[in-house]
């Protein structure tokens, strides 16, 4: 939209299956980013979705990203330091179940690493971000991200907890942390 809410340009991108948008940003070179999931209601399957587009709106690549049988993202956010891009969401596991999932990719959405973290019991999506600015990189930093989500520590919805993590360049916890969400009674 432009400044006066008027449409400048629409685009709808058609594709087999049921996409859904979680976040979209805009990227470096001017186009945008939007990271979902994809659902096949037919195989049982949903997949962690990338659509890249240009600064008109037109289709330049998607990808798609797994983690057992349901993968989503929530959040993505471009690192400056490379114009790649890092994904936060969930994705299912056979042994823990729901786990925090994390994707870092190229700037062309190729994986360069994949993450889960979590427990025995569902966790929730996690949002994350990096924690390095492009001069902090510069000057020598090293890449950290900082990403949040909740923690089950049983099956009890009540018994969830705040969580919080610095992770390194590859997706290593640095520290985490977890916060009670429920008053002691």
């Amino acid at each position: 939209l432009g400044v006066t809410g008027n449409v400048i340009w629409n685009n709808c991108h058609t594709k087999e299956g049921y996409q859904i948008g979680k976040m979209l940003v805009g990227t470096y070179n001017g186009g945008y980013l939007i990271a979902g999931m994809e659902e096949n209601i037919t195989a049982d399957t949903v997949k962690a979705y990338v659509l890249k587009l240009d600064s008109l709106g037109n289709f330049e690549w998607d990808r798609y990203y797994t983690m057992g049988n349901d993968a989503r993202f929530f959040t993505v956010q471009q690192t400056p330091w490379d114009g790649g891009y890092i994904f936060g969401g969930m994705g299912y596991s056979t042994a823990t179940g729901y786990d925090m999932f994390v994707v870092k990719t190229d700037s062309i959405g190729d994986t360069l690493w994949t993450r889960h973290y979590g427990g025995i019991y569902h966790d929730c999506a996690c949002q994350i971000v990096p924690n390095t600015s492009l001069q902090d990189y510069e000057a020598g930093s090293p890449i950290e991200y900082i990403m949040t989500a909740c923690w089950y520590d049983s099956e009890n919805w009540w018994e969830s907890k705040s969580y919080i993590a610095k992770l390194d360049s590859v997706g290593g916890i640095i520290w985490q942390h977890k916060f009670t969400n429920y008053p002691d009674f």
